[in-house]
C-alpha cells in the first residue's frame, strides 16, 4: 500500500535536486517569457485582439509546450537509474510506486507552476494593453494548455520509468515527440491517421470511417489539444473536428493518468543493479 508520507518525500528531494540544478528552473522560465512576450507584442500592435495573442501563442506553443513537458519528466527516473542513486532511494525503503509516483507529482507541479504563471502574465497584460480583456478565454486557455502539458509529463515519466539510461530515454522521448507531436496533428503534411487509412485502403479494401475512427485521429496529445480550444469562450480559436469537446478533454486526462500507469508497469519489473 502507497505511504503518501513517503511520496512527500520523494517530492521535497526531487524539488530540490531540481532547484540545484537550475537547468528545468531556466526552462520553464523561458516559456513563461515566451507566453509574456507574445502577448505583450500583440497587445502593442495596433488593432490586435486578445484571440489574435491566442492564435499566435497556441501556434507557436504547440512544438514548445511538449519539448519543456517532456523535458520535464524524461530523466526523472531514468537519471536515477543511470547514476545509480535510485538504489540509495529504494534502500530507505521506498516503494517503487512511491518513487514514481512522488517525481510525478513533482514534474507535473512544476510544469503546472510554469503554465499557471505563464497565464497569469497574459491575464495581466490582456487587463492592461486590450480594449477587451477577455479573462475568460485566456483562463480556459490556460486550463487546456495546462492539460496538454500534463499529458507529456505523462508521457515523459513512463519514458523515464521504462528506460534504464539518459541515452535511451532521450531516443524514447524524441521518438514519442515526433510520432505523437509532429506526425499526429494537423499540422503535419502526413498524418500517422492518413498513413493508417491509406494502408488500410490498399492492403484491405477498407475505407475507415465513421465515429470510432474520428476518435482514432484525435488520440494523440497535440491533435486532441487542437480540437480542445472549441471550448474558449466567444470562439476565440475556431477549429473544425467532429470530435465532441468531452472526448477530446478526457483523450488529454488519458495521456495524463494511463502512460505513467503502464511505466509503472515496467519500473516494478526491472532489475535494479
Amino acid at each position: 500500500m502507497t505511504d503518501f508520507g513517503s511520496v512527500v518525500s520523494v517530492v521535497r528531494q526531487d524539488l530540490l535536486d531540481i532547484r540545484r540544478g537550475r537547468l528545468m528552473q531556466a526552462v520553464l522560465g523561458l516559456y513563461v517569457l515566451f507566453v509574456g512576450i507574445l502577448f505583450v507584442g500583440v497587445g502593442l500592435t495596433e488593432g490586435q485582439t486578445v484571440s489574435t495573442a491566442i492564435q499566435l501563442t497556441v501556434l507557436i506553443g504547440f512544438l514548445f509546450v511538449p519539448l519543456v513537458s517532456l523535458f520535464a519528466g524524461y530523466l526523472a527516473i531514468a537519471g536515477e537509474r543511470e547514476s545509480g542513486t535510485i538504489r540509495f532511494l529504494l534502500g530507505y525503503p521506498l516503494e517503487r510506486s512511491e518513487v514514481l509516483l512522488g517525481k510525478y507529482l513533482s514534474r507535473f507541479g512544476l510544469v503546472s507552476v510554469a503554465v499557471g504563471l505563464a497565464f497569469a502574465v497574459a491575464g495581466a497584460v490582456s487587463v492592461q494593453l486590450f480594449d477587451q480583456p477577455r479573462l475568460d478565454a485566456v483562463a480556459t486557455f490556460g486550463g487546456l494548455t495546462l492539460l496538454f502539458a500534463g499529458s507529456y509529463v505523462g508521457i515523459g515519466i513512463a519514458v523515464s520509468a521504462a528506460s534504464d539510461s539518459r541515452g535511451r530515454a532521450m531516443t524514447n522521448t524524441f521518438v514519442m515527440y515526433f510520432v505523437f507531436t509532429l506526425m499526429w496533428s494537423r499540422l503535419s503534411p502526413v498524418t500517422v491517421p492518413q498513413f493508417v487509412a491509406g494502408a488500410a485502403d490498399l492492403l484491405l479494401g477498407v475505407q475507415l470511417s465513421g465515429g470510432v475512427w474520428q476518435v482514432f485521429t484525435t488520440l494523440s496529445p497535440a491533435e486532441a489539444y487542437f480540437r480542445s480550444l472549441r471550448l474558449l469562450p466567444g470562439g476565440a480559436f475556431e477549429t473544425s473536428g467532429s470530435v465532441s469537446t468531452v472526448t477530446v478533454v478526457g483523450v488529454l486526462l488519458t495521456w495524463i493518468v494511463v502512460p505513467p500507469a503502464l511505466g509503472y508497469l515496467s519500473f516494478v519489473r526491472a532489475e535494479i543493479d
